[in-house]
């Protein structure tokens, strides 16, 4: 899109890059003894890929991408990152009251994200749902991140809050807004339909149901809603995942294609493993603390590191270093789970290799702009 590099967006995004680069040797640095660890940053290091470069994508994309002669929104882009420095700082310095106060400004930012979108809808994009169900999924969120902050659960009524949270963000807000992604452009970087046109209404259904049964399932502490919201999750996974590789049968696919369906690899694995952790197996304790880190550095990172240029040029990024290294770290991350004593040697590798990976892509952005 050729607006979105001169968008205030673009530049948050490559700033929050560059931090997040930063926050992966960082991780590096801790894992293999060469720096003490530092409060909270393990969950700020991924608020840096979602919050900040991911976010940063969306907000800045998608109106422009539902109506082309949008303008930005000022308003929105000051209290979106006003929010994510008061966040970021609050939660550096652990300080309940200023990460709240950083909460209160996103979620107000995305609350008139929503009504920007609902504005924006006029039906040429089967997908706007998408996109508005997502961001509504981003509000619940924000609300269940600050509530372990400022001391909502009981009032709430809220069992896991941090799972909740996780979970409403990946699986509600981030699901929703990839999907809509790949259903609106793979005609334009593929030259193709989809497999089954008319599943666009099935995957919004069960990516919606599964979202609001993985949030709702920690939130109200039930299993079994839990499980029903991973089976519809897994349904409409599955769904568009068909609808995307089928037509690509037999054909040489570019790299950017491969990152992003390399990506969806990373979040089924999680799913597989949650039976695990939801009864409690022995061995499977490091699961529920380091899948996020894999969740999020292999697929949400591999899917921006494909579809953000894309923003900026018309063209699928990513290349085939990048593309080795985002998997060979999500691979060395889901040892690290399993390596007993070795834990450290195989997470500080899986950093160092997306560290590299970030690093290059990075490059390849400043490349696309001066260009």
């Amino acid at each position: 899109m050729k607006d979105f590099k001169s968008s205030p967006y673009f530049f948050t995004a490559l700033v929050y890059s560059i931090f997040g680069l930063m926050a992966a040797i960082e991780a590096l640095a801790i894992s293999w003894g060469w720096l003490a660890g530092i409060n909270s940053i393990s969950w700020t290091r991924i608020h840096f890929i979602t919050l900040g470069i991911v976010s940063q994508a969306i907000f800045g994309y998608v109106p422009k991408h539902l109506h082309p002669n949008s303008e930005t929104d000022w308003n929105i882009w000051i209290l979106l990152n006003a929010g994510i420095v008061t966040f970021f700082f609050g939660r550096g310095i652990v300080n309940a009251p200023i990460m709240i106060v950083g909460g209160m400004l996103v979620f107000i930012a995305t609350l008139l994200f929503v009504i920007q979108l609902v504005s924006l809808r006029d039906g040429e994009y089967q997908t706007g749902k998408f996109y508005i169900t997502a961001t509504i999924f981003l509000l619940f969120g924000i609300v269940l991140g600050t509530s372990i902050w400022a001391g909502w659960n009981s009032v709430l009524g809220i069992h896991n809050a941090l799972e909740a949270h996780i979970h409403a963000n990946n699986w509600g807000f981030l699901s929703l807004v990839f999907a809509a992604l790949l259903l609106d452009l793979y005609p334009t970087f593929t030259g193709k339909q989809i497999h089954w046109p008319n599943s666009i209404g099935l995957i919004y259904m069960t990516l919606t149901i599964g979202g609001v049964g993985l949030v709702m399932g920690p939130w109200i502490g039930n299993i079994p809603i839990t499980v029903a919201g991973m089976i519809s999750f897994i349904i409409g996974g599955v769904t568009l995942l068909l609808d995307i590789t089928l037509p690509l049968r037999g054909e040489r696919k570019e790299i950017g294609v491969l990152h992003l369906l390399a990506a969806y690899v990373w979040i089924f694995v999680p799913l597989f493993f949650a039976p695990f952790v939801i009864f409690e197996f022995q061995g499977f304790e490091w699961v529920e603390p380091s899948a996020p880190q894999a969740l999020i550095y292999g697929w949400v990172l591999q899917f921006a590191i494909a579809i953000i240029p894309y923003f900026i040029s018309g063209k699928l990024g990513g290349t085939k270093q990048t593309l080795v290294l985002t998997n060979a770290g999500a691979v060395f991350l889901w040892i690290s789970i399993f390596a007993g004593e070795f834990r450290l040697y195989f997470h500080g590798a899986a950093y160092l290799l997306w560290t590299i990976a970030i690093l290059l892509w990075i490059r390849s952005i400043i490349r696309q702009v001066e260009i």
